[in-house]
């Protein structure tokens, strides 16, 4: 009886131990920011009725703790903990094993090789060191010294060509080794990162095997926008194509993963505006609008470009109604501390228009446009000073100008404009909310761990827009092609590389900059062939 009565206690106390086991994690979702992503992964966790601490495996090490959210049907979370492990390697780690392998198996071949190679020599040098035995031997009747040379020659004809193979086999291995030993520092200089694991406390209310979702954020991934812009003919509609360049280095490859993409960024802090009272008396009054949660000073930095995208050098940069100021380098690289005061920059640069922007901190880059063109692009009359004379073909025209002209200004005449922009291929799902735009990719994707962004096509868009040339006869005869893309702001486009096209043949590059922008997105395709200009 007592020990049935043992049984029953030391059974009630164990049920109350929390049950321990390991499940590893499958990743599929991934919803990847500007910078950023929050990953979804789930386990198959097999629980007991009641309590229960498990450990989920394999998530990334990057995980951000404050983000975690643990979900499960029956279930509810009543601690976790989180811990890294440096003992799984990853796959990285797996092939530079394997790569150290081969370098030590191609060490000891060529160890033998070198070997091999010294007693040859050695054998070599005694008969070359013995060939005088004939000379010293004057009894040697003629038929044992032909013998003699016969060895001589032909040892020494063996040697040589074993020499020589020895040689080129040792020649091959060390190139392989080179090889080798290139791929192994670039795969060292590779950030291997431990995988993460959670350790949660939980209750279950049923037994068996339950799904057990993790949601995280983590730092180590992102998405730049990209576009393609052709221009296939100037009397015909223009095609845009949006791209993500998605990267991540998470410490294990994406396989099979459903991903979104984001116009969000959550490493910019959100911050809203007050208003505090003006107080107005008979000697003074104050006025101040603090950004909320903005109670400490930060740092802006980054490049001033051009609207081409090359540096403009030593440009002032300056907080608006205050002293801060500073200047780019010679490379338009720059750095300005800011206050909690500070609401606007003014940048400027000699030929280039004056921008005034938001003092948020952060790297950001900036654009200037041209002060040539923003000047000259409408002057079409004034003092008489130059003639100009401009062929397109057959057509020839004479116009008196000031300092720039317009040779062309038409919309687009073979095919009839489009009114609004027409979606002609979607690779992703578009969801538009009051705050952000998301994109979630039709096909599952790969993207593996090592930060090196890939191109994935979000939609395919066909523009209506308008074109004119430029031309500055005082400054350069060239005529410069300007294309228009009309309706810009239903594209929900965000800022990024332009890659421009014209026909089957691609030009350059540049950038898209939504802070300048009018009811139009104008891009420099540069010289126009058919335009010639005389200035006399």
């Amino acid at each position: 009886m007592k020990k049935i009565l043992l049984h029953i206690i030391l059974l009630g106390f164990s049920s109350t131990i929390w049950a321990q086991s390991k499940f590893n994690a499958k990743h599929q979702k991934a919803i990847v920011y500007l910078q950023g992503a929050s990953l979804t992964a789930q386990a198959q966790a097999t629980l007991s009725s009641g309590k229960n601490t498990i450990v989920i495996t394999g998530l990334s090490g990057g995980i951000q703790s404050e983000s975690v959210r643990i979900k499960g049907d029956g279930i509810k979370v009543n601690n976790f903990s989180q811990q890294l492990n440096y003992m799984e390697a990853d796959s990285r780690d797996k092939s530079l094993l394997k790569l150290k392998d081969e370098l030590e198996a191609i060490d000891n071949a060529i160890t033998k090789i070198e070997q091999q190679s010294a007693i040859l020599a050695s054998e070599k040098t005694m008969i070359l060191s013995n060939k005088k035995v004939a000379g010293e031997q004057n009894g040697l009747d003629p038929a044992k010294l032909s013998q003699l040379a016969d060895f001589y020659r032909n040892r020494l004809n063996d040697i040589l060509n074993k020499q020589q193979a020895l040689d080129q086999e040792s020649k091959s291995l060390n190139e392989k080794r080179d090889k080798i030993v290139k791929q192994i520092q670039a795969t060292s200089n590779q950030i291997i990162l431990p995988s993460a694991e959670l350790e949660i406390q939980l209750e279950s209310t049923k037994n068996g095997t339950v799904p057990i979702q993790i949601e995280y954020f983590i730092n180590d991934a992102g998405w730049i926008p990209t576009y393609d812009l052709r221009v296939k003919s100037l009397s015909a509609n223009y095609e845009l194509d949006y791209l993500a360049s998605i990267y991540q280095n998470s410490g294990f490859e994406w396989k099979n993963m459903e991903v979104v993409v984001s116009s969000s960024d959550p490493s910019n802090s959100i911050t809203g505006i007050q208003l505090n009272p003006w107080f107005i008396n008979t000697n003074s009054y104050k006025l101040n609008y603090d950004l909320i949660g903005n109670s400490t000073s930060s740092t802006i930095s980054g490049y001033i470009l051009s609207n081409t995208g090359e540096a403009v050098p030593y440009a002032n940069i300056k907080v608006v109604n205050s002293s801060l100021a500073t200047s780019a380098d010679q490379n338009g690289r720059f750095s300005l501390r800011l206050t909690p005061e500070s609401k606007l920059i003014r940048i400027t640069a000699n030929g280039y228009e004056t921008l005034e922007t938001s003092a948020k901190g952060g790297n950001r880059n900036f654009y200037l446009q041209s002060s040539i063109v923003a000047d000259k692009l409408e002057k079409v009359s004034g003092v008489q000073d130059q003639e100009v004379t401009t062929l397109r073909g057959s057509r020839s025209e004479q116009q008196i100008i000031v300092d720039g002209i317009k040779i062309n200004n038409s919309v687009n005449l073979a095919a009839p404009p489009l009114a609004s922009p027409e979606l002609k291929e979607s690779n992703a799902e578009n969801n538009s909310t009051a705050v952000n735009v998301e994109y979630t990719l039709k096909d599952k994707v790969d993207i593996k761990s090592d930060g090196k962004p890939l191109n994935f096509l979000i939609q395919k868009m066909e523009v209506p827009g308008t074109y004119n040339s430029l031309v500055y006869p005082k400054i350069n005869s060239n005529a410069f092609l300007n294309i228009y893309l009309l309706e810009w702001e239903k594209l929900n486009l965000l800022e990024g590389e332009v890659n421009m096209f014209f026909g089957n043949s691609f030009i350059g590059k540049t950038s898209l900059n939504l802070n300048q922008v009018s009811d139009s997105l104008r891009f420099d395709f540069w010289k126009d062939p058919n335009i010639k200009t005389i200035r006399t």
